[in-house]
């Protein structure tokens, strides 16, 4: 059972719950807003970032994104993977989708 998490100092990190241990951390060049695992590839999730992009990743490789989104003109607030989990959707302060 893992938690992920969104830190103040840039971080994303993984906790087992288990053993009640921290997993790996990686540092961001700047915050993370939000964070939600893929429902269909349950080793994958995206974050949401205070540099106006959305980043994948994947937990078994936490040190660099599998994959960085663009489009936003504001800090990304909120992300949602699509029940399929081939698509997600982002939320920017910039009020758009």
């Amino acid at each position: 059972d893992l938690i992920a998490h969104c830190s103040n100092d840039r971080g994303i990190g993984l906790h087992d719950t288990r053993t009640a241990s921290a997993l790996q951390k990686t540092i961001m060049f700047m915050k993370c807003n939000y964070l939600e695992w893929n429902p269909m590839e349950p080793y994958m999730f995206v974050v949401g970032n205070e540099d106006y992009n959305a980043y994948t990743f994947d937990m078994r490789k936490l040190h660099r994104p599998t994959g960085m989104y663009k489009g936003h003109v504001g800090a990304v607030m909120s992300v949602a993977w699509s029940p399929t989990g081939t698509e997600f959707v982002s939320g920017s302060y910039d009020k758009t989708i």
